[in-house]
């Protein structure tokens, strides 16, 4: 006799609106490892950093951020940037290294602070998630980069009040409708080592049937009416 094999059932499609986001063939969400150093990316411990002077002068150095927050610069000595963004760590550098490049001050030279190496953090996603637990993502990574590392919220997760927790307070709150019928990015923010993500339970789902461009289970705010969300659908 050959093998048995067990027969799984394909999963039927969810309903509500929004989960699409996280069960597409093509993921939305992966971190682009390629993309430029954002201006507000927050420098830490074992970031690797390329600092490189053009112009005039020349210069290039790779600067390993130590555990306490340090990096060692040519000409400008221990600088602490842990905590800054690449934006206020470029300004930092430029006014320490002015001196010793004169031409800086006139534009002649130029000085650019970029990330060399991506280091990995830990963020933590708990409440009514597929995937609850902490999962390790790219230093680059966002909220919503997170959110699909989850599995995305379940059946009865909120998509519209999710809390992104930083050092014990709520910092942002996600409404991912905004996303899906605005392609509003603002509360994608970048993640911080140790950050935690909770999706609390849905309160108020709607129902919709018939002769509408969307139909399915749509979320509700208590701020919200009934007419809000047929504009929706």
């Amino acid at each position: 006799m050959g093998e048995m094999t067990e027969f799984k059932r394909p999963e039927k499609p969810s309903r509500i609106f929004g989960s699409e986001l996280f069960s597409g063939v093509d993921p939305l969400f992966i971190p682009n490892l390629k993309i430029a150093t954002p201006k507000g990316y927050i420098i830490g411990p074992e970031d690797e950093l390329q600092l490189d002077i053009f112009g005039n002068n020349i210069s290039s150095q790779k600067l390993m951020v130590s555990p306490d927050g340090f990096i060692n610069v040519k000409y400008a000595g221990p600088v602490n940037v842990s905590g800054l963004s690449i934006e206020q760590a470029s300004g930092i550098l430029r006014s320490r290294l002015i001196r010793y490049y004169p031409a800086l001050s006139s534009g002649e030279t130029k000085l650019q602070l970029t990330l060399g190496s991506i280091r990995s953090i830990q963020v933590t996603l708990v409440g009514a998630v597929r995937k609850p637990g902490t999962v390790t993502l790219p230093s680059i990574a966002t909220l919503f980069n997170a959110l699909y590392a989850s599995g995305g919220p379940t059946e009865n997760g909120s998509f519209r009040t999710i809390e992104l927790v930083r050092e014990n307070k709520v910092i942002r709150i996600a409404d991912l409708y905004d996303f899906l019928l605005k392609g509003d990015q603002s509360a994608n923010l970048y993640l911080h080592d140790n950050d935690v993500i909770r999706v609390p339970f849905v309160k108020n789902q709607v129902k919709f049937e018939g002769a509408l461009n969307r139909t399915g289970i749509f979320e509700m705010k208590d701020s919200e009416q009934l007419k809000d969300l047929i504009d929706i659908a």
